[in-house]
């Protein structure tokens, strides 16, 4: 397969027709009986508490909180979300891990609230521990900003579903089903739901959350580039790290990325967040590669800023590197897609879900290594050596200024 065609439009969609297979993912038996159950108790807590809900107001006044606790990519792709509802008028509050507070920039009205409740957390055995206890707490730490507040929880996740109707959300708006990792749907009357495009990616997706007419652009980071560094065309960063297991490429697979670039005259630099250098060097199976380590996410758009090109697998960073429109290999396995795809005109998705017939599906701890073997190995380093700004010796397609695209 040639790597060049299975570049995203700037859509989300494959620029050779429509590659991504649009299969259905479902979890076991068990958790599909479980999320019936949350669904359910969403939708009755939804009734019990109307009349309450109707007359609440928030003491910082917000007008609309949006709730998304995960991961730093789902964080950045809501802020052209975030812009559109302030660009409204509103008064907007995102909780949100802490971690990612740097990736929204100070705006008048703008609030935003640490929220990392455990069923957000990586660790399957941490975050069902005590479920209970975990949402009601959840609850009360959105309560001073989601009372009486319109909320938005943008996954279909009815654990923050029923957090927000326990904080005294007025309204909830969500998806009609958990669309960021499975095919599960929540029961009628739940939420207020919006309609769901599946084939475009999750920053689309998040639109029709946005008000009528409001401008909505791409992410912006360029806030957080101060005086950045031109790019070295002759560098081409590598990330191999994300949390999840299954979404790793096999460690000889970078191994022999690395003595492919350096064969054409570049100088690969591995890059990884505060306190990974080893695993990073590990996850590329020990080649001898400088690291370049970010202190925090706000240093990532300068590590980045610095690259001729970025190969990475799909997480956090790779967002940034999209927003950037710093040239882009994204190698992805199982993921949904294009829900997950970069969608930049200077990025490339290379991806064989077509010859696997499970995927996509979601990885976990229990089928991750099977994620990796069977869909992640199936890219090459000879596929990401032919991505067209790749085969020139030593010099990768030129940037322009770095920059945050709006």
């Amino acid at each position: 397969m040639n790597p060049d065609t299975s570049a995203t439009d700037g859509e989300g969609r494959d620029r050779a027709g429509s590659r991504f297979p649009d299969r259905p993912i479902w979890p076991p038996w068990p958790k599909r009986l479980a999320f019936l159950a949350l669904g359910l108790a969403a939708a009755a807590m939804r009734a019990l508490t109307a009349p309450r809900r109707s007359f609440g107001t928030n003491r910082n006044r917000i007008g609309t909180l949006v709730l998304e606790p995960f991961g730093m990519g789902d964080a950045l792709l809501l802020q052209p979300l975030v812009r559109a509802l302030l660009a409204s008028g509103k008064k907007v509050a995102f909780a949100g891990n802490p971690a990612w507070a740097p990736l929204f920039p100070a705006a008048e009205g703008f609030v935003f609230v640490p929220a990392k409740p455990a069923w957000a957390r990586p660790d399957p055995a941490g975050k069902y521990r005590h479920p209970l206890h975990d949402l009601l707490k959840a609850a009360r730490k959105l309560r001073p900003f989601a009372k009486g507040a319109d909320c938005i929880e943008p996954r279909g996740d009815p654990r923050a579903i029923l957090a927000l109707y326990l904080a005294g959300a007025r309204t909830v708006h969500s998806l009609p089903r958990y669309w960021s990792a499975t095919d599960c749907r929540l029961p009628p009357f739940a939420a207020r739901f919006v309609p769901l495009d599946r084939r475009t990616t999750r920053r689309e997706v998040s639109r029709a959350f946005a008000p009528p007419g409001a401008p909505y652009g791409r992410p912006d980071v360029s806030h957080l580039l101060g005086d950045a560094p031109r790019p070295d065309p002759k560098t081409v960063g590598l990330i191999p790290l994300t949390p999840w297991e299954g979404k790793r490429w096999p460690a000889d697979h970078w191994s022999a990325l690395v003595e492919g670039l350096r064969a054409r005259g570049f100088s690969p630099a591995l890059l990884c967040g505060p306190g990974e250098a080893d695993a990073a060097r590990t996850a590329i199976g020990g080649t001898d590669v400088p690291v370049r380590e970010a202190a925090s996410v706000a240093d990532w758009p300068r590590l980045l800023a610095a690259c001729g090109a970025v190969a990475s697998v799909n997480t956090g960073p790779m967002h940034i590197a999209d927003a950037m429109g710093v040239p882009l290999v994204a190698i992805d396995g199982a993921s949904r897609l294009p829900l997950w795809a970069p969608e930049g005109p200077r990025s490339v998705v290379l991806q064989h879900q077509d010859r696997v017939p499970e995927a996509p599906f979601h990885p976990t701890a229990s089928n991750g290594p099977i994620v990796q073997r069977a869909v992640m190995a199936l890219v090459t380093p000879d596929e990401v050596l032919a991505v067209s700004f790749l085969r020139a010796s030593g010099s990768a397609s030129p940037l322009a200024e770095p920059n945050g695209i709006g």
